[in-house]
């Protein structure tokens, strides 16, 4: 290999170490901070949120004195999965209603992170080496962070609208509540991943004084999923916990669909689906008879707690899950019963198909399983004449998926951007979905497909980084067995459905991944946080420049040449003709079709000037037949704040105005959040007085 080729493989490697160091510390403390001046906006204002209490009691539970900082981890940890749902719990069982916004759980690891450095700081072992992440998280967050401003870009590209850095600002405090259609949406999925780097960064610390970290990760979850078990249980009984629309939902002699402490039954499920699944890698660790029977009974509940979601596909999932478990546990443990194991499996998954297919009929007739066949009634009642008839049985999945594909196919290196899948999906040129263009956009119920559209290759390869690098540079693999199994139960919740998308399930997955960190590095300081894969990647020097290069010129082309793309073209989204809104406005496009009566109209039309909005704007007026023809067309430039006024139209014309169309088109559009003036995301035009 040419001397300068190995030169510039090291300076690659040199700035990967230097360039990224402190990038993750800084995403956490940055989404810390906004999650802290978003709920301090509220208080403010008068309103207290159970986001505020969380908040505050993760300080609490950092900062007291007497508890240790184990203790007071493994508290916040037990908190984090029951604070998706903690407040409507707390009114439907004590009748307090507290105003609650989107994903609590982030406001629990904020406070936590930021009390910890607090109490760091007043204790004087504080040492900013001590909070620099691993490498392949902060490479993560990095991307991540460029996939965001990508996708701001574009949307603001889209909408024609203009920005500031005082809107940024703006929407880094007013993050929550963001409309899913919002330019700036993509910041909140942002503030979620630079939280779960928080976690991490946290854990890695508190870790290096634990004897047994898996028992205080473990056993923290443990708590955690009792406890949403217990209210589970209770919603299942009684309903008392469940929305109006949940009663009727699936509702059979096993009582009603039950969520715990999560939105949804499949969020429930995920949850569920870390001790059903997850747990039994550490339960083989344990040595103490009472930990394993705890253990044992919290798998047990889970499983229950699975049945009582009446999530059909996490049920199917866990059990195909935990054979393929079993069987590799047999393969390494009892080898010479493996193939038995295997044919008793198939014998037994293969009649129980059988079985509920053939007499699905009667199974309906019983309450307790006709949720389950539900899906196979379906496909027979209409003899599965078409693969609509399945996606109908699946929720439209298929479809969703397929948009989710071209999407894929569109923006293949580095995808539409962080948090625009929902937004772009709506989109039926793009998306080729008539069920998320019906629906004004959706998920892709998903999480892999979703993240795969979202942040393209170079995404994926960064996530598998993450997880490879510990396998990678540890002798013992055995140690990440209970954490790498945890994520895998996790990652199950996300295959037919997007639990992560309820953040604190993905807090969940960044411990695991953080337990992970700690057991590859723990004989390391963190200052060197291993570069050992990378330096085995030396042996391969040509190939990974080549690929390198290649992905690089590649990913750099799809950026620049997504902006010429229909998708992503100058006021995609503003010139689109829209009834006025409730107050008045207008979008980029406006058609008035007067009455026949009329002969004049006059309008009165303006849009506000701010400090940080002052450029002019232009309406341009189209005379239209009523077959489309242009008769007259005029423009008049503004200046914001300045009314325009139009009237005695029947001056341009010898016929009467009422065979005429008025198309009012702009230069631009106008969204109040991006210049944060409050928190409108409409896209908008000029009001009309």
């Amino acid at each position: 290999m040419p001397t300068s080729i190995t030169r510039l493989f090291n300076w690659s490697i040199l700035l990967l170490k230097s360039g990224v160091a402190w990038f993750g510390l800084i995403v956490a403390i940055t989404a810390c901070l906004s999650i802290l001046a978003n709920d301090g906006y509220f208080l403010i204002h008068g309103a207290l949120t159970i986001n505020s209490i969380l908040l505050i009691l993760g300080v609490l539970l950092a900062i007291l004195p007497g508890i240790s900082s184990q203790k007071s981890f493994a508290g916040a940890l037990i908190l984090l999965p029951l604070s998706a749902g903690m407040s409507q719990q707390i009114d439907a069982l004590l009748g307090i209603s507290i105003l609650v916004l989107p994903n609590a759980g982030l406001d629990v690891v904020a406070g936590f992170f930021l009390g910890y450095f607090i109490k760091l700081l007043s204790k004087r072992q504080f040492s900013l080496q001590d909070f620099r992440l691993p490498w392949p998280i902060n490479l993560l967050l990095l991307t991540i962070s460029l996939s965001t401003a990508l996708a701001i870009i574009r949307n603001i590209r889209q909408s024609a609208t203009e920005t500031s850095i005082f809107g940024l600002l703006f929407n880094l405090m007013h993050f929550r509540p963001i409309g899913w259609h919002d330019d700036y949406m993509p910041i909140a999925d942002w503030i979620a991943y630079g939280t779960a780097g928080a976690l991490i960064v946290t854990l890695l610390t508190v870790l290096k004084e634990v004897e047994n970290p898996n028992r205080l990760i473990f056993g923290s979850f443990a708590a955690g999923l009792l406890f949403a078990f217990l209210i589970g249980l209770l919603q299942s009984i009684t309903g008392l916990g469940l929305s109006p629309s949940m009663h009727e939902f699936r509702r059979d002699s096993l009582g009603f669909a039950a969520i715990g402490f999560q939105p949804d039954i499949h969020a429930f499920a995920g949850h569920m689906l870390l001790g059903a699944v997850g747990l039994w890698a550490y339960f083989q660790t344990c040595r103490g008879r009472f930990e394993r029977a705890v253990l044992l009974a919290v798998v047990g509940f889970s499983w229950i707690g699975l049945l009582i979601s009446k999530s059909r596909a996490s049920l199917l999932i866990a059990i195909c899950a935990s054979l393929t478990v079993l069987l590799i546990y047999i393969w390494y443990a009892h080898r010479r019963w493996f193939y038995y194991a295997c044919g008793a499996i198939a014998v037994m998954f293969s009649g129980l198909i059988a079985t509920l297919i053939f007499n699905s009929d009667t199974f309906a007739t019983y309450p307790i399983f006709s949720w389950l066949v539900e899906p196979i009634q379906l496909i027979k009642n209409k003899e599965f004449t078409s693969l609509s008839v399945l996606g109908g049985a699946s929720g439209s999945r298929f479809e969703i998926w397929s948009a989710a594909f071209n999407m894929i196919k569109a923006f293949p290196f580095m995808g539409v951007g962080q948090g625009n899948f929902y937004h772009l999906s709506a989109d039926i040129s793009f998306s080729k979905s008539h069920f998320m263009a019906l629906n004004g956009g959706e998920n892709a119920h998903n999480y892999f497909l979703q993240t795969f559209a979202e942040l393209g290759l170079v995404g994926i390869i960064a996530c598998i980084l993450v997880f490879a690098v510990p396998f990678a540079n540890i002798q013992n693999r055995k140690l990440l067995l209970p954490a790498g199994l945890g994520i895998f139960a996790l990652f199950l919740g996300n295959v037919y459905s997007h639990s992560f998308l309820v953040r604190e399930n993905l807090l969940l997955c960044a411990v695991l991944i953080g337990l992970m960190y700690h057991h590859t590095f723990i004989k390391e300081s963190i200052k060197s946080y291993s570069f050992a894969f990378i330096e085995k990647l030396k042996a391969w020097k040509n190939l990974s420049i080549v690929l390198l290069l290649v992905l690089g010129l590649a990913s750099a082309h799809e950026v620049y040449s997504s902006f010429y793309t229909k998708i992503f073209e100058i006021g995609v989204d503003c010139f689109k003709s829209r009834p006025l809104t409730d107050d008045g406005w207008t979008s980029g496009v406006y058609e008035i079709k007067p009455p026949a009566s009329s002969e004049a109209i006059e309008l009165k039309a303006w849009r506000p000037k701010t400090m940080f909005s002052t450029d002019n704007y232009s309406i341009r007026i189209d005379i239209l037949e009523r077959n489309g023809l242009s008769e007259d067309t005029f423009t008049r430039v503004l200046k914001p704040d300045e009314r325009y006024t139009l009237q005695d139209l029947s001056t341009l014309s010898e016929n009467s105005a009422f065979k005429k169309v008025l198309v009012m088109r702009l230069s631009n559009c106008f969204t109040p959040r991006n210049l944060g003036l409050n928190t409108d995301g409409r896209i908008l035009g000029i009001q009309i007085q």
